[in-house]
């Protein structure tokens, strides 16, 4: 019984990983933050947070905040709570040269680099099996269930 379930559990088991892509080209610059899931089974999204210095951030806004005295176009998508099917990638954030100043691109970038702006994925299998992966850990970390999503986070 043991091994059916084990094997039942592998057979969904979902993989995440969060990613950031920067690309370097002069006069069309863009960073991305990217969430894969390389798994073979679904990924239910229990909570995404991001933190600058260790402290939890409400959204993209506050987030740019922290980089640009004015304002940066950007975009995003929300994932919490929902559910990230085997080989979907989902950009959680983009901005590129023309939307918002390169010498913003590039604070956001080091930030990211250097691990002063980090993210957070709790997610969990079909079968409640859950995991966390870190920017700075980016192996999913088995957990036994995923917090809530703050209420009003924008991630």
């Amino acid at each position: 019984a043991d091994a059916v379930r084990k094997q039942q559990q592998a057979s969904v088991w979902p993989n995440l990983e969060l990613h950031r892509a920067w690309r370097a080209v002069p006069g069309s610059e863009q960073i991305d933050i990217k969430l894969i899931n390389s798994g073979i089974g679904p990924a239910k999204i229990a909570q995404i947070t991001f933190y600058h210095d260790g402290t939890m951030l409400s959204g993209w806004d506050e987030a740019i905040a922290l980089f640009s005295e004015g304002p940066a176009l950007y975009s995003y998508e929300s994932v919490s709570r929902r559910v990230i099917r085997p080989d979907q990638e989902v950009i959680l954030f983009s901005t590129y040269a023309g939307e918002t100043d390169i010498s913003v691109m590039r604070a956001i970038n080091t930030a990211i680099k250097e691990g002063v702006l980090t993210g957070a994925v709790c997610y969990c299998s079909l079968f409640d099996t859950c995991w966390r992966i870190t920017t700075a850990l980016p192996d999913a970390q088995a957990v036994d269930s995923c917090p809530a999503a703050p209420p009003g986070a924008q991630f």
